[in-house]
């Protein structure tokens, strides 16, 4: 992992990755697999906002009740979100895949209700979801040993299922049994996750394999996942800070003075389309000269409201800030992988990279580390 860098926008664009084109993305993402420097993740699911024992002092009652959570319930969205850090401004690139088991559809009313206050769209989900049948799975078993040479065959991925599609890739991030896995795919890419015990149970049990109910041979399949929580990462930073997900982000924002730019994926892309359209049009008309010229004149003129800006605010009376906690994003998976992924890429310069390292595979539970993988 790299130390932060930080620029004044940053830009938040969701690919939505459906049962209808999950074939076109399949490998642009695993391609972000093997040059990324971490990837966040998140789920939304049906179930489990009041789970009993989570914080018990017993880990294999925690693991009984994460294991019943993800057994009686199901996710409806899966969020993605790689980040490369080799430039002075991050690159995020986020995905957002929507999620139904192809069994059944358990839900608690009180977490229906959540996710319809946070603008979740179901009539999206239903028209628009990836299957997950428990045939799709990575680990099963007549199928675990051949996905690498099947990646490998460009043609072989058109003759499988989207839900058998989403599972790969999943796998491929979470497995790292080496014959098991595409060749290049990086097995020490570290997964980070906010509060991040029931997604990761969640995660497992759909995409990869039914969860072991002995705790102790569950977590060594555990430990061999690169797994990170921010929420516990955070509660050693600042504990005078609440450390829920989008109060630690609008912290951040208000901290580092930056800027979030909310841009639809179909708006990203007419906007480059645009920038390429009027880049040759301009060669054309040989107004190259003259743009630069104007770029200068606009350097130049917010250079000096900059300074005056300064000027005036040396003489202002220093105010608190107040963060933002809500956001056009709402409460999809894939917004809040972003948001988990710029909270873990600001903790990394507020940490030695050694002591990120030593918050690999401890969970946050209350106020204490709920498993110590």
């Amino acid at each position: 992992m790299k130390k932060a860098k930080y620029s004044q926008v940053y830009t938040f664009r969701e690919t939505n990755v459906t049962s209808n084109n999950i074939k076109n993305y399949e490998k642009e993402i695993f391609s972000l697999m093997e040059v990324s420097d971490f990837v966040a993740f998140d789920t939304e699911f049906t179930g489990g906002l009041g789970l009993r024992n989570l914080n018990s002092s017993k880990p294999n009652q925690r693991h009984t009740a994460l294991t019943n959570f993800v057994t009686r319930y199901g996710m409806v969205e899966f969020g993605l979100s790689f980040v490369q850090s080799n430039r002075s401004t991050p690159t995020i690139t986020t995905f957002t895949f929507p999620v139904l088991d192809g069994k059944k559809f358990l839900s608690d009313t009180s977490s229906l209700l959540f996710l319809k206050q946070n603008k979740f769209d179901f009539n999206y989900l239903f028209e628009n979801a990836i299957i997950i049948n428990p045939s799709d799975r990575y680990l099963v078993e007549n199928k675990s040993k051949t996905f690498s040479s099947e990646y490998e065959n460009e043609e072989s991925s058109y003759d499988l299922t989207p839900g058998t599609i989403l599972c790969r890739i999943i796998g491929n991030l979470f497995v790292i049994e080496k014959e098991k896995r595409v060749s290049w795919v990086n097995p020490k890419l570290p997964i980070v996750g906010h509060f991040v015990s029931m997604d990761l149970y969640l995660t497992l049990r759909t995409f990869i394999t039914d969860i072991d109910k002995n705790w102790k041979k569950f977590r060594s399949f555990l430990r061999k996942i690169e797994i990170f929580d921010t929420k516990l990462i955070s509660s050693h930073w600042d504990r005078n800070v609440p450390n829920g997900l989008q109060l630690l982000f609008g912290r951040i924002l208000g901290d580092l003075d930056i800027k979030l730019e909310m841009v639809s994926n179909q708006k990203y892309l007419e906007k480059e389309k645009s920038k390429k359209s009027n880049v040759k049009k301009n060669e054309k008309k040989g107004e190259m000269e003259v743009e630069s010229k104007v770029e200068e004149e606009e350097e130049e003129k917010e250079k000096e409201e900059e300074e005056s800006k300064n000027e005036n605010e040396n003489e202002k009376v220093v105010e608190k800030k107040e963060y933002t906690t809500e956001f056009e994003g709402g409460h999809s998976a894939g917004f809040d992988s972003f948001m988990t992924a710029i909270v873990f890429y600001f903790l990394t310069d507020k940490f030695d990279l050694d002591e990120i390292e030593s918050f690999k595979g401890s969970l946050f539970g209350g106020n204490r580390k709920i498993f110590q993988l």
